[in-house]
């Protein structure tokens, strides 16, 4: 049996993958933090779908390590399915743009995800 290990939040998000694992016969367990639900079998498949400052250290318990998608896989990704231009840069040169630009990181939560005016950009 596949266990979802799913964060305490409760975003919309979270509901979709609650739903959709619910439908596929899986069980569901929330994690209070960092903290693995009391009587997880750790010999059955689970399946992480926590926030990344959580993650590593879930899996690490489980005795798991999480795989990464390249930075770039998103400009990677066939326009058919991203509906928009996306651009992979540097933060120097994210720091020239000369138009208001959506700048977000492609991994980490570094700096906030938001509209930036021109030559306004700064992390942090």
């Amino acid at each position: 049996m596949t266990t979802l290990l799913l964060s305490s939040r409760h975003t919309e998000d979270n509901q979709a993958m609650w739903r959709a694992a619910i439908r596929r016969g899986w069980d569901v367990e929330r994690v209070q933090g960092i903290r693995l639900p009391n009587g997880l079998k750790r010999e059955q498949e689970i399946v992480l779908y926590l926030e990344s400052l959580f993650a590593h250290t879930v899996a690490a318990q489980l005795g798991i390590t999480l795989s990464e998608p390249p930075e770039d896989w998103l400009v990677r990704l066939p326009l058919e399915y991203r509906h928009r231009t996306i651009s992979l840069s540097t933060l120097g040169q994210a720091r020239q743009l000369t138009t208001a630009a959506f700048v977000k990181p492609p991994n980490e939560k570094s700096f906030p995800a938001k509209v930036y005016e021109a030559r306004s950009f700064v992390a942090g």
